[in-house]
């Protein structure tokens, strides 16, 4: 027997760096779909690829909202084209067809808060060629599939779903930037959730799904990635290494009574925000009071609050393969230099120090967050306790914000310690003495203060406070003006 030396591909998570054009889709893969190049009145495979090719570059640099947007990372993957099949809707011209990866991608999806099973990773993605029927606008996306029962049948296409399909179908862009998704129960849709688009005045998370269905009841989902190297025989027969976890998105889906394309359960386009920073930043704050409820959580805080109060010291929360969650060791730090966090800690999406001062969150945690979270993908939160047991969190809600207020607004370094340059500082410390001289202590003051920044200044970071409770909720500084007169006024999420 001899062994195909090329690796079936390398993923998803999503980039399609360097992308090579393979054959070759499987039969059964062909239910219900015209599979000729006849008919151009539909949507030619041939036109597709010719523009796919064309527009490769492009493809790579444009997210869906076209800014330049670091999901999970997709690595490379080649595209069948001998075999891709193409139907319609009302809507679109639809060319779709497998892939090959070097590493073959593969998710977990459960209710945020449960424990998964490891047996249950599976998972089939595929590339959707779209042609807009009324203006001829062409786009791609990713198609992913992910079956409950832990066995995908290989003939869901775009436009057919099984009648027994139970799990979810959702829609990414190239990089894994999510747009829209499906839970389908015995091939009925029975929740759905969509991505808002981004405007001026409002901040939410990119890899957070939302719904624009109004009084919905909705639950909030897990979505675990996962790669493993696979090889294939000249027989037919595939043999792959263990999945490894390589990061998470948590999503929020709502009852739906179905819509969009694909049979009711398609590609729909982002949709205009809704102007709400709590909901915004709910997903976030469940995350983290979740984690705060954790033995590991609860070990660690007590441990960096019960040690010398004068010395900064840091943990690693982490995930391991089962979505269980870890820590790193606590490290101490002797001067501001060596305070770096453990990034490399398996799956780690959060850490925790503790300021010796009365203060909140500083720009360098925010600075410092920005560049962590661009190098290990769902790294975006980060905890901070003060001497009075005072709790917060920075939360990364749109990474591209907070890259483009980075770009704009970058550090100053005065000495080790990165600072707000002069415009954010300046205002900064308008706002803070605002509110010291309503009679607001220093710590309060300095919180609306950064709080008022961050949305000020469109970081796409949420600054979450625990309340008495236990429960994390966003802090929201307003400006007002009236007569001339600047005044500041909070309006904190409940």
């Amino acid at each position: 027997m001899h062994m195909i030396t090329k690796k079936i591909t390398k993923i998803f998570t999503i980039l399609f760096i360097g992308l090579s054009f393979s054959l070759g889709c499987s039969k059964s893969y062909e239910k219900n779909l015209i599979n000729d190049d006849t008919d151009t009145d539909i949507f030619s495979i041939t036109e597709a690829k010719n523009w796919f090719l064309s527009n490769s570059d492009k493809i790579k640099i444009n997210s869906i909202n076209g800014t330049k947007v670091q999901a999970i990372k997709i690595k490379s993957f080649s595209v069948n084209w001998d075999k891709a099949i193409f139907g319609s809707d009302d809507k679109y011209s639809v060319v779709e067809c497998t892939l090959h990866f070097d590493f073959y991608p593969g998710f977990n999806i459960f209710n945020k808060g449960n424990t998964p099973s490891v047996d249950k990773i599976n998972g089939i993605t595929r590339l959707i060629i779209l042609k807009d029927k009324k203006n001829g606008k062409k786009q791609s996306i990713l198609m992913h599939l992910f079956s409950t029962s832990s066995k995908i049948d290989e003939s869901i296409t775009y436009f057919n779903r099984d009648k027994q399909f139970s799990g979810h179908v959702f829609f990414t862009d190239l990089k894994g930037n999510f747009i829209n998704g499906w839970i389908y129960e015995n091939g009925k849709i029975i929740k759905a959730s969509k991505k808002i688009l981004l405007t001026n005045n409002i901040v939410f998370k990119s890899n957070s799904i939302r719904t624009t269905l109004a009084n919905d009841v909705c639950s909030t989902y897990e979505i675990s990635w996962y790669e493993r190297d696979c090889v294939e025989y000249y027989s037919g027969n595939v043999v792959c290494g263990p999945w490894n976890y390589i990061g998470s998105t948590f999503q929020t889906y709502c009852v739906s009574d179905g819509g969009g394309g694909g049979g009711g359960g398609g590609y729909q386009p982002p949709v205009d925000p809704v102007t709400d920073p709590c909901s915004d930043a709910q997903s976030a704050a469940n995350v983290v009071t979740s984690l705060s409820q954790n033995n590991n959580y609860i070990n660690a805080k007590s441990i960096i609050q019960t040690s010398n109060p004068n010395i900064e010291q840091n943990v690693t929360f982490g995930k391991d393969a089962n979505g269980n969650i870890t820590s790193s060791i606590i490290t101490s730090c002797n001067s501001s230099s060596s305070c770096a966090v453990n990034t490399n800690w398996p799956g780690a999406f959060s850490d925790l120090h503790n300021h010796p001062d009365l203060l909140p969150p500083s720009p360098g945690d925010i600075y410092n967050l920005i560049g962590v979270n661009n190098n290990h993908i769902g790294y975006n939160t980060r905890i901070v306790v003060t001497p009075d047991g005072t709790v917060f969190a920075l939360d990364i809600l749109d990474l591209a914000m907070a890259n483009t207020f980075k770009a704009t607004y970058p550090p100053v370094n005065i000495g080790y310690v990165p600072e707000f340059p002069s415009e954010i500082f300046d205002k900064f410390h308008d706002v803070r003495s605002a509110f010291i001289l309503q009679g607001f202590s220093n710590l309060v003051s300095e919180e609306r203060a950064m709080s008022y920044i961050l949305d000020k200044f469109k970081t796409g970071i949420s600054l979450l406070k625990q309340d008495t409770n236990g429960n994390f909720k966003r802090l929201i500084t307003n400006e007002n003006l009236s007569n001339g007169n600047t005044t500041y006024s909070t309006n904190n999420c409940q």
